[in-house]
């Protein structure tokens, strides 16, 4: 049983203890605060070497067809605006645009089609079949897909 002299021993201890789990809550926090700002700051590393090598690749190609190379301007002003999603999204339909412009008069592909309708994935996987991508290009465009399809 406890007497009127021992509360004060309790409420201290019970004080300590709810000190002591602020203090490991914030650390925790803290250490989140932290991993997220890495993270930021990775990314945004990763967006300036993306929107780089976009401008490389216009510039670098003057026979790119006027409309895609617009296209990937585009995508480099929405990476420029934090608009990674939608950035993502565009990437994935000027992959697949050219790639049906690719294989739009290939009998090979029309064979395996046959009177199915081709989608996104059927070029993807025929562009890999046919070594037109690496494997790493391969999964990293497939994420997109996938990206893209949710």
């Amino acid at each position: 049983m406890t007497t009127k002299k021992n509360i004060p021993d309790v409420l201290f201890i019970l004080g300590l203890i709810l000190l002591a789990w602020l203090a490991f809550s914030n650390e925790e926090k803290n250490k989140k605060i932290e991993e997220l700002s890495l993270a930021l700051r990775a990314s945004t590393g990763i967006n300036e070497e993306i929107k780089k090598k976009l401008k490389e690749l216009v510039n670098a190609n003057p026979h790119i067809e006027p409309d895609v190379a617009a296209e990937l301007n585009d995508i480099h002003d929405l990476i420029d605006i934090q608009q990674d999603s939608k950035a993502i999204l565009a990437m994935a339909k000027v992959i697949e645009n050219l790639l049906k412009k690719i294989y739009k008069n290939d009998a090979g592909f029309k064979v395996k089609m046959g009177k199915a309708r081709p989608t996104f994935e059927h070029y993807l996987n025929y562009a890999h079949e046919k070594k037109l991508i690496s494997r790493e290009d391969f999964h990293q465009i497939s994420l997109i897909k996938i990206y893209r399809n949710e």
